[in-house]
């Protein structure tokens, strides 16, 4: 059994991982049960309207979600987001404790994807569903689902980010994915390269 590691201690996956993002459609049907539980309590927070402050934000009002959740600020002056928050499951997970640090920190080629995804979606300013790959390193989850909920802050942008490693790559087949598989095939965003 693994040794429980300490809040913000620093652990990383001994190779380099590298992580691609591949985009769903953002639809409810498609979301896990922990992604609708923070998707629901973000829309009745108001925040598919802008009008959910990263100050506002209750990560107990989500306790079923809280291991699985970063809560992340962008610096301007840094150019980098800042993760106020960071799961400890996904820390164990991932190899990485990144409470307290920023994004560009990840180990191996993770920090510049996650880093060009977090722009993108700042740009944007819409809400993100989809997956993570990574090419293991070091015993890092394989599969990730993935949301990402834009929240309002008075510094620039954050979100609200749930990731829930996953031992398989999700069958988009299923339940959880029923809908217009060659559509999802189609949105596939490779920010690596």
């Amino acid at each position: 059994m693994n040794a429980r590691p300490a809040l913000g201690q620093a652990f990383v996956a001994f190779d380099a991982y590298a992580a691609t993002l591949i985009q769903w459609r953002f639809r409810r049907e498609l979301m896990s049960p922990r992604q609708r539980i923070l998707f629901d309590y973000w829309r009745a927070q108001g925040g598919d309207r802008g009008a959910l402050s990263v100050a506002e934000f209750d990560p107990l009002a989500v306790w079923g979600c809280i291991g699985m959740l970063h809560i992340l600020q962008f610096d301007a002056e840094r150019g980098d987001f800042f993760y106020c928050v960071y799961g400890e499951e996904v820390a164990i997970a991932a190899q990485a404790a990144m409470h307290r640090r920023w994004v560009l920190q990840h180990p191996g080629g993770a920090g510049p994807v996650f880093h060009a995804h977090y722009r993108d979606l700042m740009d944007s300013g819409r809400p993100w569903l989809g997956e993570v790959l990574t090419a293991d390193g070091g015993g890092v989850a394989p599969y990730w689902h993935r949301m990402v909920l834009p929240l309002v802050s008075p510094d620039g942008y954050a979100c609200a980010t749930l990731a829930e490693p996953l031992d398989a790559q999700p069958d988009r087949r299923d339940g959880r994915a029923k809908a217009d598989i060659s559509a999802l095939d189609a949105e596939r965003l490779d920010l690596a390269g």
